[in-house]
């Protein structure tokens, strides 16, 4: 679907683009004639990034309809520039990079051609509200918290004068609600990082004390629940916005009172302190997402942290455990810093050296992209050596699993693939190949060969989790893979190089949306 739908925009785009920069064009976007724009007049050249849109892969609708948790991330994976081959990092980063501008000025140019006045047509002011839905929805994905407020705010004012169905008016107060809290967090969370957090529940230690955000979040969530009583989303929200002020449970509205009974362990378990700030491991600021992995990189006996990040001008991160409860931020020097978007990675000692390496991983929910093994120097410095071993083919992954499947004493790795969309179904021009699982072989000199499909692991479907274990006893590894909206799969090992799904045989099918496993 996706492929079909970025075909059919890139057309879009480029008469979008035509009608900017020369004038005198009319697009139907309605039924009946009644419904085409008004001719435009002569307008500059539009800018490089949307002049840019004409080579892009883009979706073919206007996008209306995405998870309010998701934060603009589906909309704005639809906008990532093209990767050429897949393999090259730093095509990567500019692709990633450019999706934002590219998104907006795209909207902000369909927008212009609407020419919203009190005069338009139903179906001109409905087009309009998805368009602002969206250009807010981008804004809250890059940051731009009061702009995402004020183009929801927009669209909301346009939904009440159009009369638009009432559960889409209170969708657009539930994204103003969450807007607001995200500003409340900004301005008290991100740079000042106490023992207590975003740790819940939040304890009073912890409350704001910039308010305005978390304000104006309890008054927008309490507005959205007169309208929606039973959104359980905004009743858990309004009563974390009331955390964040000091004012739960006392100031909390007794109909829309979360309880915490629920959450009490009947064992005095303790309560974790957040010692992150004092150990030196917040020197580079938040990170948007990624995997880590606490263990000895240097050898010394000490664990320290590897982690990924999804933010475009970042690599990964290596804190070297100093031995008196502090870590050093030796990233640059360790070689990371051109690996970059990288939303899990996992280690092992691939060469038997007796260095950790690690394998971080790309693509997942999104399209395929490389992943990259680091070969552990033993110096405190990583090469990349992807290209080199064989796995530099591009997949949607975020899950890897090594072990040594053929016990030949050299750790092999499956990697899960997301063959269907994370829906269980297929994209419309059908599964992308490459994003089959696959089973690599290590050959022993650095190289390694997939043998998934003469192994019988390709799966097929969603995974978004796997793990080794002998679960029978005989010896040998034995394979689970979770799948997201279909049957997850446990293959035995034969012993002979192939597998054979028992799941359905012992009822570990796994949940309906399985995913870690």
């Amino acid at each position: 679907m996706r492929n079909v739908c970025r075909v059919l925009l890139a057309g879009v785009a480029c008469l979008l683009v035509a009608a900017v920069a020369t004038g005198g064009f009319m697009w139907s976007v309605g039924r009946s004639p009644s419904t085409r724009l008004r001719p435009q007049p002569s307008r500059p050249r539009p800018s490089p990034v949307v002049q840019a849109a004409k080579k892009a892969e883009l979706p073919a609708d206007d996008p209306i309809e995405w998870p309010l948790e998701d934060g603009g991330v589906s909309l704005a994976n639809l906008f990532t520039g093209p990767l050429g081959d897949g393999r090259s990092l730093s095509t990567l980063r500019e692709a990633i990079r450019v999706r934002g501008p590219l998104a907006e000025a795209l909207m902000r140019s369909r927008l212009d051609l609407l020419h919203l006045d009190g005069h338009s047509s139903t179906d001109h002011v409905i087009q309009g509200i998805q368009i602002r839905n969206s250009l807010a929805l981008l804004a809250l994905y890059d940051g731009r918290l009061e702009d995402a407020d004020k183009g929801f705010a927009e669209a909301l004012a346009w939904a009440e004068k159009a009369d638009t169905s009432p559960a889409k008016r209170t969708d657009l107060l539930l994204l103003r609600g969450v807007v607001a809290l995200r500003r409340g967090e900004r301005d008290n969370c991100v740079a000042c990082v106490g023992p207590s957090s975003c740790i819940f529940p939040i304890l009073p230690e912890a409350a704001h004390t910039q308010q305005r955000g978390s304000r104006d979040a309890v008054a927008l969530f309490t507005a959205c629940l007169e309208r929606r009583p039973e959104d359980l989303r905004a009743r858990w929200l309004l009563n974390l916005a009331y955390m964040t002020l000091g004012e739960y449970p006392d100031k909390v509205p007794a109909r829309y009172l979360v309880p915490l009974d629920g959450f009490r362990s009947k064992l005095d378990v303790g309560r974790s302190v957040n010692v992150a700030n004092s150990a030196g491991l917040n020197t580079r600021g938040p990170n948007l997402a990624g995997g880590s992995v606490f263990d000895d990189f240097t050898g010394d006996g000490l664990p320290d942290l590897l982690t990924t990040s999804l933010d475009i001008d970042r690599g990964a991160s290596l804190f070297v455990n100093r031995g008196d409860g502090t870590f050093e931020d030796r990233s640059a020097a360790a070689g990371l810093s051109d690996q970059v978007y990288a939303l899990n990675v996992t280690r092992t000692d691939y060469d038997n050296d007796g260095d950790l390496d690690a394998l971080l991983l790309r693509g997942g929910w999104e399209r395929p992209m490389r992943m990259s093994l680091l070969r552990n120097r033993g110096d405190g410095t990583f090469e990349d050596v992807t290209l080199a071993a064989g796995l530099d083919e591009p997949i949607t992954c975020e899950s890897a699993a090594w072990g040594d499947f053929d016990g030949d004493g050299l750790v092999d790795v499956f990697t899960c693939g997301e063959y269907l969309l994370p829906s269980g179904q297929s994209a419309a021009s059908g599964p992308d190949p490459r994003n089959r699982c696959r089973l690599y072989r290590n050959r022993g000199d650095g190289t390694f060969e997939d043998v998934a499909s003469r192994a019988g692991v390709e799966n097929m479907r969603c995974a978004k989790g796997s793990a080794w274990g002998d679960y029978d006893g005989d010896g040998r590894i034995d394979l689970y893979v979770s799948n997201m909206s279909g049957p997850s799969r446990l293959y035995h090992n034969e012993g002979d190089g192939t597998f054979r799904d028992v799941a359905p045989d012992l009822g570990v099918t796994g949940a309906e949306a399985s995913f870690a496993v």
